[in-house]
């Protein structure tokens, strides 16, 4: 018992400084910067909770916002709801300002992706070194960054190591205690994001066909009333907990509420899918190998999405350990089933992160999205499947880590470790400089808007949709002045 609170000490600890290091702006001045440079999600994130405290200090009603698209306003009850966000934001805003709670809220997720990783491995390979070594590979990933810079569901990929942890446990020992785990690591996934919802459960769906094809090589002894408890179990508590989007996707009388959410353009999928260079090329915002990748941005092997959505390299470093680990698990199963399946998994989320097809000119490759928008057109962002290609990378350097070290002695092992760390996180560096935005620098003119007296609403030039990510900063603002801004375009609800 001492020695796994000892390990959990180093492991926080060590999270914990990385995460200073890499977010050291955010850390000095958490009330006033942020993390990221740019505008759009994060930052109506930001007004949505300044939001929330404004209408709870004048006794507005937080679900009718008329400070947006005025005169007609949001209707925010009819919204998507994330029930494990709504539940920890709300409490949190009770004490601290929108930027300090935003701010705790994204740097948990290192911590958090951190840990979760450390124990999947854990139960993998038993060794506290290769496990720590996988978590600081997924906590401090290049997806992991720009999805930190960006959306704050989407930032926590904690859940995703959980997930599998609970699904290997559940194999293993099919009994209700095992059920019981992995109902909830499902329904938690469920409350944290949707989308990571969709890709998870296509995730487990890989890792069961892999484990059922190979039933014969890795037996497991299947358990009737424990599986049928874990599916009733997540059948009726994740109809509860997704109770927001039957209401969005259905009207009273059945139609489609908004076509805006529930059918994305096919043209999306085009745009925001991965290709083979967003996986092996270092990411755009390195200090030394940033440049390099530039040059394959917007081609036909590096693709054109923005920072957020083309975010996904593996790390040469990484590949590279996993090259060597991986071929000397010998005869041990246990880790020769897990290398499989876990690298069964890169490769089919690998594969269904890419564009609906490839066209050759002479014939089309398609993909696993093209068929899966026939049937779930709401999704469009099929990069996202890149969280389990990096998740699995992870899980694979950890086992390799401990493959390569398992016949060295102590201070062999010691230097070792220490040379692969510091070269990976190198090969994961993004900064200088760090992508931070004070949002203390208030432009004179909302300062000058703040003071003026009376009742009356605003546009902002130039025009354009309030929901636009080159409308986000209207709305950052808009927590300086508090006026209403005028509808303007089209408005989500």
């Amino acid at each position: 018992m001492k020695k796994h609170i000892y390990h959990f000490v180093i492991l926080t600890l060590t999270l914990v400084s990385l995460t200073v290091v890499f977010n050291l702006p955010v850390f000095l001045h958490p009330s006033q910067n942020i993390l990221g440079q740019y505008a759009g999600d994060n930052i109506r994130t930001v007004n949505g909770f300044w939001w929330y405290r404004y209408a709870a200090k004048n006794g507005y009603d937080y679900n009718k916002n008329m400070l947006i698209n005025y005169p007609s306003g949001i209707n925010q009850s009819k919204g998507i709801v994330y029930p494990l966000w709504n539940f920890t934001i709300h409490n949190l805003l009770k004490h601290w300002n929108e930027v300090l709670v935003f701010n705790f809220l994204i740097l948990t997720s290192f911590l958090l992706a951190g840990i979760s990783m450390f124990y999947l491995v854990f139960y993998i390979t038993r060794n506290f070194i290769s496990s720590l070594l996988s978590a600081i590979i997924f906590s401090f990933s290049a997806y992991h960054f720009s999805h930190v810079w960006v959306q704050l569901t989407l930032a926590h990929i904690e859940w995703f190591p959980l997930l599998f942890l609970a699904f290997l446990v559940f194999r293993k020992r099919m009994n209700y205690k095992s059920a019981l785990f992995f109902s909830l690591a499902v329904l938690l996934v469920i409350a944290n994001d949707y989308y990571y919802t969709y890709i998870g459960l296509i995730g487990i769906m890989i890792a069961f066909s892999y484990i059922l094809i190979r039933k014969r090589r890795y037996p497991f002894r299947f358990s009737a009333w424990p599986a049928f408890m874990s599916l009733s179990i997540i059948l009726i508590a994740g109809f509860f907990l997704t109770s927001s989007v039957w209401q969005t996707i259905f009207s009273h009388n059945g139609n489609i509420l908004s076509k805006q959410c529930v059918v994305r353009p096919f043209k999306n999928l085009l745009e925001l899918s991965a290709y083979p260079f967003n996986y092996i090329l270092p990411n755009l915002w390195h200090p030394i190998f940033g440049k390099f990748t530039r040059l394959f941005f917007d081609t036909h092997l590096y693709g054109g999405n923005d920072v957020e959505q083309g975010s996904l390299y593996l790390g040469l470093s990484v590949l590279l350990l996993c090259f060597l680990g991986l071929r000397k698990h010998n005869a041990d199963k246990n880790m020769r089933f897990h290398s499989n399946l876990f690298i069964t998994i890169a490769i089919g989320a690998i594969i269904f992160s890419f564009p609906p097809y490839w066209n050759l000119k002479l014939f089309k490759i398609y993909f696993p999205s093209f068929f899966m928008y026939k049937i779930f057109p709401m999704f469009r962002a099929y990069t996202r499947f890149g969280v389990l290609a990096v998740m699995s990378v992870s899980v694979l350097a950890g086992i390799s880590l401990y493959n390569i070290l398992k016949n060295k002695n102590r201070n062999r092992r010691n230097i070792l470790t220490g040379i692969i760390l510091v070269v990976i996180l190198f090969d994961f560096l993004n900064f200088p400089p760090y992508h931070y935005r004070d949002v203390s620098r208030v432009p004179a003119v909302y300062e000058w808007l703040m003071l003026q007296k009376g009742k009356f609403a605003i546009a902002e030039y130039p025009l354009g949709d309030i929901n636009d990510t080159t409308t986000a900063n209207y709305r950052l603002w808009q927590r300086v002045h508090k006026k209403p801004l005028i509808k303007i375009g089209r408005a989500h609800v």
